[in-house]
Parts: structure tokens; C-alpha cells; sequence
């Protein structure tokens, strides 16, 4: 651990202090140790060294944990997105079934009917971003996460217990159009109540979360009737409601609200390792920030496309959702268990399921360590060069099945290996970097319309796949949907080597001067 002071030591003196267990280098801005007049005495080092690097000097058990558990008590809501994205995998195994004791609705579902119940959520989703944004800005970050977890619950509730499918379709859009909200405002959230060096580690938080749920529907959808299942769902959002009380405002509004002492208090609450002199340069820097990106008018949508930095960021953002989109996530998690209920693998679609859930949930917790570590365009190089290769031979063995190749009864287990494998090249980069790219890639007085842009983008991508996919899988084979996938991969990781900017570390403010083309 170095100290970059100003102050000088003998030049006998090694320059070196045991302080603890910390040894501190003494060296100037320059990197050189230093020389000069001052005594190196280990006492005065040691508090020199804690007033001036209080910030810096970060011991693990005093370090921003209390920003953390509140991004994960938010991240409540997130957790309930990726259970409703799976909701529909381990469901329609038995919407597809005849028996009235498995299917709710009394009767099988129709393919279009089976497209409908899979897209229409992400249609609510991406109708109502706009109107989260609006009232993120407008009620506060924190009342909006409450309203988004109090139509949660409503609206899961009643899908519980209808036995309708026209009811059932109203009652799921409902429900992705509430889930959109928790999607948007937690990750406005965590962007706002953290410091530069961990907004990744925090949009990785919340990406993990997405994968948590997704797991649990797996388990749960794989043995609990679909109403049971259902209301398991609706327990993330009750949790929510319980610990709301004690999460604290974002700073960020508070400030651009001009609600500076409620600011400095949610400072105080978000980094209590803080002096108090720490929490008041904070506030200066987001009142910096917000004066150096607000405009005299009101800002809106269309205000994204008025400025160079925030256009190019938009147009980066959707670039970064096509890819992952493209490579086929969505159709994996969405119809896992009827696509290996017909692959003839040996497993259950539910199994496999679990299994994918399992591998997606562990290696978005690894691959969180890495987004500050190796940054975020080389996570998203890799991640999409690497998706080609198992939707490629994923692609094969559906085509050896389509033609009743006798190759496929001595490898089935490729098809599971290639899912696996899949899931976890996916989740090393396009799964957690877009929404961690999309939180900082925003000026602050225009984040929320721009991750509601992007995120409705992303959302009609995926219901226009997920709608599609059983339609394309009986006319043209699901062999070439696995083909089409692999092909978007390899021209993402083209498009994104060429286009996608650095931003791991970088300020707001930096982030803006880079895609504004400054140095």
C-alpha cells in the first residue's frame, strides 16, 4: 500500500513503516521515494496516512458494505424479474398437458397460444418503461421500487388462481410490465448509490440476482403446481415491502431535487466510513455533475438524440442488447424444458433446466469479480465470441435429429454440454455488462429516459424471438434457429470490437467526454 504525500524523509531513511499488518511505501506523485526534512516515525505515518487516504485505505470488512446489502435489498425485484422470466419454461410443460390436475386452464394450449403466454410479458415490459421512468424522476427512486413490488404482488396473486387463458395473458402482462419497472429503477438505483469503483460490482450484483430467480423458477416450477409456483413468486416482492423502510433515497435525486441535508443523510447511510468532511465533497461532486449536464428546460427522450455523447450512448446501449439478444438467451430460458423434452437427451426438460439455472447462477458470481477487473468491452468480446461456438454444435445435433441420424444415440450428451457451456460464456459478459454498461453510459439528468429507451428496445427484441421461435421451429427446424444464433454471435463480436468504448473506472463525466470523441 503506497501513500502519494508531499511530505519528505531523511535521506538515510528506507522510506519504509510497519503499520499493523499494512507496510506502507512512502513515495511522491512522481512514484520516487521520498527525501527530505520529516522524521519517519511509525506513529505519525500511521495517522497521517488515516486522515489523508481514509477513503483509499479499505479494509474488507469496512468497505461500502452497507451500499451493498441495500443494492441487494432492491435487488429484491430483480430476483422476482428473472422468476417471472422463467416462469413460463417449466409452465408450459404442463399448459401443453391434457390432465386437469397438471393444467390449471383445463385444456392444452395452442402453438400461438403458447407464443402468447412467452411474449406477452415482454410486451407489457417494454410498453411501461417509459412510465417507470417517469415516475422514478418524479416520486423518488426508493417510492417507485415500492409501487413496482406492491403490483407484483397483485398481479401474481391473480394469476395464481385464474383458470382462464385470455385472464392469464392479461394477468402476466401485467406482471411484465410491473417487472420492468423493477428492472429500471433498481438499476437507476444502484448506479446512484455507488462510488465509481464499484457501480460495476453492483450492476453485476443485480445482473446475479436475475439468474438467482431464474433458478428458483426452475426448482420450483419443476415440482410445484403452477399455482403454488406462482405465489413462491410473489414472495421476493413481499420481502421487498418488508425491508423497504430501511432503504435510503438515492443521493443523486436528492440532490437534483435540491434536498441536500435528506442527500447528505442517505450519504451517511450508503458509506458510513465516511468523515463527515468526505460526505460533503460527495454532495459537491453530484452537484457538480448534475449542473454540468442539466439544461435550463426540461429534459426528455428526445433530448438523447440532441448531443453527440448521449446519441452515440444510446446507439452503444442497443448495440450491446442485439448481441446478446441475437445469441439466444432468451430462446434457452424461455422453452429450455419443451425444447429437451423433445431432444430425446435422456433428461427432462425440468432437469436440464435446473442444471442451466445452477451453471448461470454460479458463474454470474464469478464473473462478478471480473467486470472491474478486466473491464467491460473485453468481457463482451469474449463472451460473444464464445456463444458461436455451442449454438453452432447445438445446431448440428438438432439437424442430425431432424434427419434421424443414428449419430445422435451416442451423443446426447452433447446437446446438454453445449447448453452449459453456453450459459456460461453468456453469463461471463452479455450477461451482466449490459445492464452495468447501460447504469453509466447516461449523463445523470438523463439516465432514466435512456435506460428505459434501451431497456424497451431489449424487451420487444425478446418477445419478437420468444414469439417467434416455436412458429420458425416447426417451419424452417430448431436446428436453424441454433444456426442464426451462432451467425449473430460471430457478427456481434465483430460489431463490438469496433465500436464499443472502455468505461471500466472512468467518472460519469469521463464517460461522457469519451463518447463525446475528446481525449
Amino acid at each position: 500500500m503506497e501513500w502519494n504525500g508531499t511530505s519528505d524523509c531523511p535521506r538515510s531513511s528506507p522510506c519504509y513503516s510497519s503499520i499493523g499488518t499494512f507496510y506502507i511505501k512512502i513515495r511522491n506523485k512522481n512514484n520516487l521515494p521520498i527525501r527530505g526534512a520529516m522524521e519517519c516515525n511509525p506513529v505519525q505515518i500511521q495517522v497521517e496516512f488515516s486522515k489523508i487516504n481514509l477513503v483509499t485505505q479499505k479494509v474488507w470488512y469496512k468497505v461500502s458494505w452497507f451500499t451493498y446489502l441495500y443494492s441487494l435489498a432492491a435487488g429484491l425485484l430483480v430476483t422476482s424479474f428473472g422468476l417471472s422470466i422463467g416462469w413460463s419454461s417449466p409452465v408450459l410443460s404442463k399448459l401443453h398437458s391434457n390432465d386437469t390436475n397438471i393444467n390449471p386452464l383445463g385444456a392444452q394450449i395452442t402453438t400461438i397460444e403458447t407464443s402468447l403466454v412467452v411474449s406477452l410479458p415482454l410486451i407489457g415490459t417494454a410498453a411501461s418503461y417509459l412510465v417507470w421512468a417517469k415516475i422514478a424522476d418524479t416520486l423518488g427512486r426508493a417510492i417507485a421500487l415500492r409501487l413496482v413490488a406492491t403490483i407484483l404482488v397483485f398481479s401474481l396473486t391473480i394469476t395464481a388462481f385464474t383458470t382462464n387463458i385470455y385472464l392469464l395473458c392479461i394477468t402476466l402482462t401485467i406482471t411484465g410490465a410491473s417487472a420492468s419497472g423493477a428492472l429500471l429503477c433498481v438499476s437507476i438505483y444502484n448506479s446512484e448509490i455507488a462510488e465509481e469503483n464499484d457501480r460495476g460490482k453492483l450492476g453485476c450484483l443485480m445482473a446475479m440476482q436475475v439468474p438467482i430467480g431464474l433458478l428458483g423458477a426452475f426448482i420450483f416450477g419443476s415440482f410445484c403446481s403452477v399455482r403454488v409456483f406462482t405465489l413462491i413468486c410473489a414472495i421476493p416482492p413481499i420481502l421487498h415491502l418488508i425491508f423497504t423502510c430501511f432503504l435510503p433515497e438515492s443521493p443523486v435525486y436528492l440532490v437534483s431535487k435540491n434536498r441536500i441535508p435528506e442527500a447528505i443523510i442517505s450519504l451517511q447511510n450508503l458509506r458510513r466510513t465516511k468523515t463527515d468532511e468526505d460526505i460533503e465533497e460527495d454532495v459537491k461532486k453530484i452537484k457538480d455533475v448534475i449542473r454540468n449536464t442539466a439544461t435550463a428546460r426540461k429534459r426528455n427522450i428526445f433530448d438523447i438524440f440532441r448531443n453527440r455523447a448521449t446519441k452515440r450512448g444510446f446507439f452503444l446501449s442497443l448495440e450491446v442488447f442485439l448481441v446478446e439478444q441475437l445469441s439466444g438467451i432468451s430462446i434457452i430460458l424461455a422453452y429450455i424444458s419443451v425444447i429437451f423434452n423433445e431432444a430425446g437427451t435422456g433428461l427432462s426438460g425440468d432437469t436440464v433446466g435446473i442444471i442451466v439455472g445452477l451453471v448461470k447462477m454460479v458463474t454470474f458470481l464469478v464473473a462478478t469479480n471480473f467486470i472491474d477487473k478486466y473491464g467491460r468491452r473485453l468481457l463482451l468480446l469474449i463472451s460473444s465470441i464464445c456463444c458461436m461456438f455451442p449454438m453452432l454444435f447445438l445446431g448440428i445435433y438438432f439437424y442430425l435429429k431432424s434427419i434421424n441420424s443414428s449419430l445422435v444415440e451416442n451423443i446426447h450428451w452433447v446437446a446438454v454440454l453445449c447448453v452449459i457451456l453456453y450459459v456460461i460464456m453468456y453469463a461471463i459478459g452479455l450477461g451482466n455488462v449490459p445492464m452495468a454498461f447501460v447504469g453509466e453510459i447516461f449523463p445523470d439528468d438523463l439516465r432514466a429516459q435512456g435506460i428505459a429507451c434501451t431497456l424497451i428496445f431489449d424487451e420487444l427484441l425478446v418477445s419478437l424471438i420468444t414469439f417467434s421461435f416455436p412458429l420458425l421451429s416447426e417451419s424452417i427446424g430448431t436446428h436453424w434457429c441454433f444456426f442464426i444464433c451462432s451467425i449473430s454471435s460471430f457478427l456481434g463480436f465483430i460489431c463490438l470490437y469496433l465500436t464499443i468504448p472502455e468505461t471500466k473506472g472512468k467518472t460519469f463525466s469521463e464517460i461522457q467526454k469519451i463518447l463525446q470523441g475528446c481525449n
